[in-house]
């Protein structure tokens, strides 16, 4: 049985166990709540490790006040991708349209906070208790 690990532990434990399986940061975000909120968290992932790789985020608006309040807002500053703003050039490489970043400007076209997909799963992931659990490798069957 996949679980049996996780069936004995819980019943050990004082605190309800959540077996979650999500995507991307949304995983590791969820279980770093859980874990907050004083529950013991098994996260369970179908991929071999942790996926790194992936596309931009743009840590705005809500986003932003969250990551603040998981206390993780200037770890996300540091991976950064340093987004500057997207200019667009003619055959001679002169600015023909510039949409810069601008801190604190909101829903513009690009986001002054943004970071890779990969590396804020990998924040979120480090930022967990030690009552998170991380099952790679495995799925939740029935």
């Amino acid at each position: 049985m996949r679980c049996e690990q996780h069936r004995r532990r819980r019943a050990r434990s004082r605190s309800p166990a959540c077996p979650r399986d999500r995507r991307e940061h949304r995983r590791p975000a969820l279980a770093f709540w859980l874990d907050r909120a004083g529950h013991e968290v098994t996260v369970v992932e179908q991929a071999e490790a942790l996926r790194e790789g992936g596309q931009n985020v743009d840590v705005r608006g809500a986003a932003r006040e969250v990551v603040a309040r998981m206390g993780l807002l200037e770890a996300v500053r540091g991976r950064s991708t340093g987004e500057v703003g997207t200019r667009f050039v003619d055959e001679a490489g002169r600015t023909v349209s510039e949409f810069p970043a601008t801190p604190g400007a909101g829903d513009g076209p690009t986001a002054e906070l943004e970071i890779l997909r990969g590396a804020l799963s990998r924040l979120l992931v480090d930022a967990c208790g030690e009552r998170v659990t991380w099952r790679f490798g495995d799925s939740v069957a029935s």
